[in-house]
């Protein structure tokens, strides 16, 4: 008890458990009712301690960009002008996408967006990718209209495009097909981003799912899109990854179906 007073959950735990066998009397099951306690309260510590660290990496992540935002904004802005004045439609449409992106990542006042705000992000991040790959990215959205006032995380569907296009368009030389598709399922609603990429070989998919297996960047991982999910909606939602060798990725994101 001194040990749980002075905060001390998990040594006090160790104590309880290393404690010889108790006898079946009234302290013996005031013991073992306070070691229930204490692992519980244990578990709920570590449990929320988790949570914060997602919530705060993903924080973190965005506030790297705050180097001074407004001299970020009005630098793209002079160069958006000088393009305009130049005639160069294609400079101003990437650097218009591109402020775009920074305001969407770097703002922190809500954590969950509708749909429609997220395809939105997508939509301006493609922008920028469409300049660079030009024809090899095919890109197609097929998003049922009652679909797009549903709420999910921020930064749910961009880090999945991204990947999609890291993982599966950069590794081909002929042109990668991905397509974001929504469908209503009772009160869920699956969103399916999937390539046409390499795919992956049954061991490497264990190692994602398990969130093992190395990556390349320094983006939002799918194990972070998923806990945070799990912590807006609980246990119950998530993703899940279906992959083949030469038959491409298909990452769908479950969330319930609430506008």
């Amino acid at each position: 008890m001194k040990q749980a007073q002075l905060g001390d959950f998990s040594q006090a735990q160790t104590e309880l458990v290393e404690m010889a066998a108790v006898p079946m009397d009234e302290v013996g099951q005031l013991h073992r009712t306070y070691r229930l306690m204490i692992q519980k309260i244990n578990e709920l510590i570590t449990e929320n301690y988790a949570k914060q660290i997602v919530i705060k990496e993903t924080q973190f992540k965005a506030l790297q960009a705050q180097i001074n935002p407004h001299f970020l904004y009005n630098t793209l802005e002079s160069i958006n002008w000088l393009a305009k004045a130049n005639g160069q439609k294609q400079i101003s449409s990437m650097v218009e996408a591109l402020g775009f992106l920074l305001r969407s990542s770097i703002s922190l006042k809500e954590t969950l967006i509708t749909v429609q705000e997220e395809l939105d992000i997508v939509t301006n991040y493609l922008i920028i990718q469409k300049y660079r790959f030009e024809d090899r990215l095919l890109f197609e959205l097929d998003m049922p209209e009652e679909a797009k006032s549903a709420y999910l995380p921020k930064l749910t569907l961009q880090p999945l495009l991204e990947n999609a296009i890291h993982y599966g368009l950069e590794t081909m030389l002929e042109p990668c097909r991905i397509r974001i598709t929504g469908e209503v399922e009772g009160d869920r609603l699956r969103i399916t981003v999937e390539d046409n990429g390499q795919g992956m070989s049954a061991e490497l998919l264990e190692q994602v799912r398990a969130g093992a297996a190395p990556t390349r960047g320094s983006g939002i991982g799918l194990k972070n899109i998923e806990e945070r999910i799990i912590i807006a909606f609980g246990e119950a939602y998530g993703i899940r990854i279906e992959s083949e060798p030469e038959r491409g990725t298909q990452v769908s994101v479950m969330i319930p179906y609430t506008r």
